[in-house]
């Protein structure tokens, strides 16, 4: 999950020419999450909805699996993963992992 995401953050900052890469980690009460943000050309507001959709891509020479495997995967050991956006700003994925109960 992590490679596709870095993967995806390097490939729009080199697009946009500009950019840099925050991964940061917090603990919740019940889930840790990590935060995984890049300041390279964003993802349009239409296009949000769309992007964990099995074979959507807009890029050149895109499969478009990588997203929606992060949220298959994640969803497989209990988590989810979001994304917020503003297009020409920044993308911001957050992995949501939960804390199991003892």
């Amino acid at each position: 999950m992590l490679f596709n995401l870095l993967k995806n953050a390097l490939y729009y900052i080199a697009r946009a020419r500009k950019g840099q890469i925050y991964i940061h980690l917090e603990n919740r009460e019940n889930e840790n999450r990590l935060y995984f943000k890049d300041t390279g050309k964003g993802i349009a507001k239409e296009m949000l909805s769309h992007i964990f959709n099995r074979f959507y891509s807009k890029t050149d020479g895109g499969v478009g699996i990588g997203l929606s495997f992060c949220k298959m995967a994640m969803e497989w050991m209990g988590g989810s993963i979001t994304c917020q956006s503003v297009e020409g700003e920044y993308t911001e994925f957050v992995l949501h992992f939960p804390i199991p109960k003892e």
